[in-house]
């Protein structure tokens, strides 16, 4: 079998979690077997749709590296690759299922329907069609819909899916959906099932909420006498309280992408509701394409853990070099008129500890300020400013100033240990006296990021005016 997969996304809004789970999966899978991965826009659905979606989609996608080999920006073999522009063949392939008697016309009224509806539920039933037009021939073609003809003969139905098996659905549950509407525009059921036929489509990966609905793509291939693609359900994302959700925070990968790198985006996206290891947990795109196996999908849903995202981008962030971190996060906060080489020592400091790209502390340039106080634990703000001013004529005398972290700790721990001082009482002081931060990197981190004159500086603020 050659393997094509597609994303088929409606223009409708932002790509969210979910989308772009169901993307990669597709996008893997492909990549996996040496197939074609494609984007097919179904904009059919004209009264939801959002000028600019699609284009924001696509540019989305880009941005997290997941590339397509057929689309609408780029065409393919099978194209065109956007649904309202492929109106005909749906048209044709309902007139095809009509004159096969597998199809009719409808013109039952909103009215009528809504009331049938409501007949139904009062007794407790199902809502479903009740086939009033099922036997007219009187039926015009203009103003009326075209309904799925469900056999009478039908008991059930059994479609296989990758992930949760065999599935058997009671034909008597189903009744004779609308495939081209009034205006002449296909449903879902319609307009994905002729494409996937002619698009060639192997796989569709697509999310759980389209699960009760295949019974009736499964028929519609049938009655086409077409052959169905591999179905791949994707189970739910649960967030902090059932179904993921905005309660859950905005799940907008456009929003992610704000403090979180792509890779590892991707990589926890990746790995909601498939693991190819017990223990592994970060992969670089090149292992995920080469493990993935949609059999091995779990069926129950994936848990988002938004804290394990903040680890894991903490864990992409130290793996990279300085210099490409400096230029992902100057995009993202502010840093004033920083000085090139300033803002690349203050990155390589916050590199360990940094889990979130916009989160990268802004004291670093904003005018100094003392926030924590100078003294440490049971000490006194005089023994602090005393420890200071010793240090500063220490540090004063020094014919050259160290060049990394390491050399200015080796050297101020030398002159401590001469002069038989306490660490807590010399190093509290000097950390704040630099960052006037109740947490901050070391002292000898901060000496090496200011240099001398900057150091000497803020000491003698501290020894002045320091609380």
């Amino acid at each position: 079998m050659h393997i094509r997969t597609r994303f088929a996304p409606s223009p409708t809004g932002e790509l969210h979690l979910g989308s772009l789970r169901t993307t990669l999966y597709a996008y893997l899978h492909a990549r996996h077997h040496g197939g074609v991965f494609y984007l097919r826009i179904e904009d059919t659905d004209q009264s939801r749709l959002v000028s600019g979606s699609a284009e924001r989609l696509m540019k989305q996608l880009q941005s997290v590296g997941i590339t397509w080999d057929e689309g609408p920006d780029i065409g393919g073999p099978y194209g065109p690759y956007v649904q309202s522009e492929r109106l005909a063949m749906y048209r044709q392939a309902a007139g095809q299922l009509i004159a096969e008697e597998k199809a009719y016309r409808c013109d039952c009224s909103p009215e009528r329907l809504t009331q049938l509806r409501e007949d139904l539920s009062a007794r407790k039933l199902p809502p479903k069609y009740d086939g009033h037009c099922r036997a007219r021939t009187d039926v015009p073609e203009e103003g009326s819909v075209i309904r799925f003809r469900i056999s009478e003969n039908l008991s059930k139905v059994t479609v296989s899916d990758c992930i949760h098996g065999d599935i058997i659905i009671d034909a008597a549950t189903l009744d004779d959906f609308v495939l081209l509407k009034s205006d002449g525009f296909p449903t879902y059921h319609l307009a994905h099932v002729v494409d996937d036929h002619a698009m060639m489509t192997s796989h569709v990966i697509r999310a759980d909420e389209w699960l009760p609905s295949l019974p009736k793509h499964a028929l519609l291939f049938r009655a086409f006498g077409w052959e169905e693609p591999v179905y791949a359900h994707l189970p739910l994302l649960l967030g902090a309280k059932g179904k993921l959700s905005k309660r859950d925070g905005d799940t907008n990968v456009s929003q992610f992408l704000q403090w979180c790198l792509p890779d590892a985006l991707v990589n926890f996206v990746a790995l909601l509701g498939w693991n190819p290891s017990g223990e592994q947990e970060i992969y670089s795109r090149e292992e995920l394409i080469a493990a993935f196996d949609v059999t091995k999908v779990h069926s129950s849903p994936a848990k988002v853990n938004f804290e394990k995202l903040e680890w894991l981008n903490g864990e992409y962030i130290r793996r990279m070099d300085p210099d490409t971190l400096a230029t992902q996060i100057r995009t993202r906060v502010d840093t004033g008129n920083a000085e090139n080489e300033f803002f690349r020592r203050a990155v390589v400091l916050e590199q360990p500890r940094l889990r979130r790209l916009d989160a990268f502390p802004q004291w670093y340039f904003q005018p100094y300020m003392q926030e924590a106080p100078l003294a440490w634990k049971k000490s006194t703000l005089t023994v602090a400013k005393e420890r200071l001013v010793e240090l500063r004529a220490f540090l004063q005398q020094l014919a050259t100033w160290p060049e990394n972290p390491a050399d200015a700790e080796r050297v101020v721990k030398a002159w401590m240990a001469d002069r038989g001082l306490e660490t807590g009482e010399t190093l509290w002081p000097f950390r704040v006296a630099l960052s006037g931060k109740q947490t901050s990197p070391g002292p000898f981190e901060l000496a090496w990021l200011f240099g001398k004159e900057e150091t000497l500086r803020r000491l003698s603020y501290a020894i002045e005016r320091g609380v």
